[in-house]
């Protein structure tokens, strides 16, 4: 389920001349029973509204006063989200003549035409006031305040995120809705601000509207009601000049596969990163430990310490926080039943609230092995979506392939990749029909929409992935891979968690432990399987072949190669 939420305005949406139609009351009923929550988002006051529409305990949160105070309609509870309109401010008012004239908890509300007056008096008195419009209603608020803030305030409090909610309005205070939240509709009688920047526009006016909304919500989870591409879908790069390639919030589990050094690590930062920017939550499984947080990320787990899932699912009960999870601290047998764990434990939270929307699997053949005998039943709860990361489709449990609807090939082997995930994955390959692919492009596939293959040029923003300096130079790389000078008689054990550290023992060692590694290639074979670097392995693996040189002279040359790549200024 994508959408778990709907926020309702009331006046001329719900409501006519403050009447709701029993039909209306009872699909909203219905909306409660499937699970979903319901908060009512309008510019009155708590008594005003009360006396109005009584069937207040309809929803799960009230947003009052234009945004500026939550109340809970089982206990009458209300909570201010700002400090008041200053009463000499509402003194000065009623002296210029404007009447009627109501207070809340925080907001003064007036009718047309006594906004000229209004602003007068803000000038006049210095304040930090604004004007909030509902056709003919003016409502004085607080700067910042508005229905977006008090929704956003309302859905942090229930633990959702805007991107799996559906707001309804119809007019000008309700635009700011719209903007936050994944789906606005406008009714029919909305005025023509609310209609043009509405992403759906029902056919039928005021709470016959809302019936309109609540039916495609309950039919398809609101997907005849959801722009095609989305607002907040990701535009992923170029098919060709003009047009764009978008990747879904629906649609199961996305494969990036390719071979090492081929583009997928800056693709997935940058898909992270994406996200992210439009409000998603992401979980991050980085058994490498190659993620930088970004976007207000917390990482969780190190070198020496293994993420705690409890403590995990603690962190993502907040809706804007996005999780890195590090298993550098695991051992590689150990990690498909945590992921496993991890995967049963972010299920239920995906779908009690739809969150979070995305979860990201580098290495995904670490944790869900060809060769493990059981794999997590359910990889990607309906309306999220994870990213399954690999050099080789056939190096990932076969059992997952039905759930994986999206392929991106990387790489200049991009082409013999999709043949080996049609080969796992049981699919007839498409026709690829000469594609030519530059340098950057990828190959992508929905598998839901057609046999088509596109060459991408992908045109991601850039994200927290790192390879590069400070993780390897600075970092802990953690027992595994870590590398340990040893010594022809097996006499020390010196491990080097990072860059720093190996050059810095290179240093302290004697001569004949040096060569000892040296001649067995050693320093190169850690820097392409650890580092992952071929091309700075390619450099050492010359130094090492090169027999003539000194331990010294070799020392000094591998010290130089690393320092230029990794320690020198970025």
């Amino acid at each position: 389920m994508r959408y778990h939420v709907l926020a309702c305005d009331f006046d001329g949406t719900l409501a006519e001349d403050g009447h709701v139609p029993e039909p209306v009351l009872e699909a909203l009923g219905r909306v409660r029973a499937s699970g979903r929550a319901l908060i009512l988002v309008t510019g009155r006051v708590f008594d005003e509204l009360a006396f109005t529409f009584p069937q207040l305990d309809l929803f799960d949160l009230l947003v009052i006063e234009n945004g500026a105070v939550l109340a809970w309609p089982e206990t009458r509870e209300q909570q201010p989200l700002a400090r008041p309109v200053p009463p000499e401010f509402v003194q000065e008012l009623i002296a210029r003549g404007v009447k009627p004239l109501t207070t809340g908890h925080v907001v003064a509300a007036t009718w047309h035409p006594h906004e000229t007056t209004i602003v007068r008096a803000i000038f006049d008195l210095g304040l930090d006031l604004h004007l909030s419009f509902n056709k003919g209603a003016v409502m004085v608020l607080p700067s910042g305040v508005n229905k977006a803030s008090g929704l956003a305030a309302a859905l942090n409090a229930l633990g959702y995120s805007p991107r799996n909610t559906i707001a309804v309005g119809d007019a000008e205070n309700d635009l700011c809705m719209f903007d936050l939240v994944e789906c606005g509709v406008a009714v029919a009688n909305a005025v023509p601000a609310v209609l043009e920047r509405a992403d759906h526009v029902v056919s039928l006016d005021h709470g016959a509207g809302v019936i309109e909304v609540i039916e495609c919500l309950l039919r398809d989870d609101g997907v005849s009601v959801e722009p095609a591409p989305g607002r907040h879908d990701l535009r992923f790069g170029h098919v060709r000049e003009s047009d764009e390639y978008v990747i879904g919030i629906r649609g199961g589990a996305l494969m990036l596969a390719g071979e090492s050094a081929s583009g997928k690590s800056t693709i997935a930062a940058g898909l992270v990163g994406a996200l992210q920017q439009h409000g998603y939550q992401v979980c991050v499984l980085d058994p490498e430990g190659d993620y930088i947080p970004v976007g207000g990320a917390i990482a969780l787990g190190d070198g020496e310490r293994v993420p705690d899932i409890a403590a995990i699912c603690d962190l993502l009960a907040n809706p804007g926080q996005s999780v890195v999870v590090n298993l550098l601290g695991m051992s590689l047998d150990q990690r498909p039943g945590y992921f496993a764990a991890l995967v049963e434990a972010i299920n239920v939270l995906r779908s009690a609230k739809g969150r979070p929307h995305w979860l990201v699997v580098d290495e995904a053949h670490h944790v869900l092995p060809a060769w493990q005998p059981n794999v997590p039943a359910n990889i990607a709860v309906d309306g999220t979506r994870t990213v399954l990361i690999t050099v080789d489709p056939s190096h990932v449990h076969p059992a997952v392939a039905p759930a994986v609807s999206e392929l991106i090939a990387t790489g200049r082997s991009a082409a013999q990749t999709l043949a080996r995930f049609c080969t796992w994955a049981g699919h007839p390959q498409p026709a690829l029909d000469d594609l030519v692919l530059a340098p950057r492009d990828v190959l992508v596939w929905n598998l839901q929409r057609d046999d088509t293959v596109h060459v991408v040029t992908p045109a991601l923003p850039g994200g927290g992935h790192r390879r590069h300096r400070r993780k390897y130079a600075e970092g802990d790389l953690g027992p595994w891979r870590s590398f340990y000078f040893r010594g022809p008689l097996a006499q020390y054990n010196l491990p080097a968690r990072n860059l720093s550290e190996f050059l810095e023992i290179a240093q302290r060692i004697d001569p004949q432990t040096w060569l000892y590694h040296l001649q067995r290639h050693d320093y190169s074979r850690w820097m392409r399987e650890v580092i992952r670097d071929r091309d700075c392995a390619a450099a050492l693996e010359r130094i090492e072949s090169n027999t003539e040189l000194s331990a010294p002279a070799s020392l000094a040359l591998v010290q130089a190669e690393i320092e230029r790549r990794y320690t020198s200024p970025a």
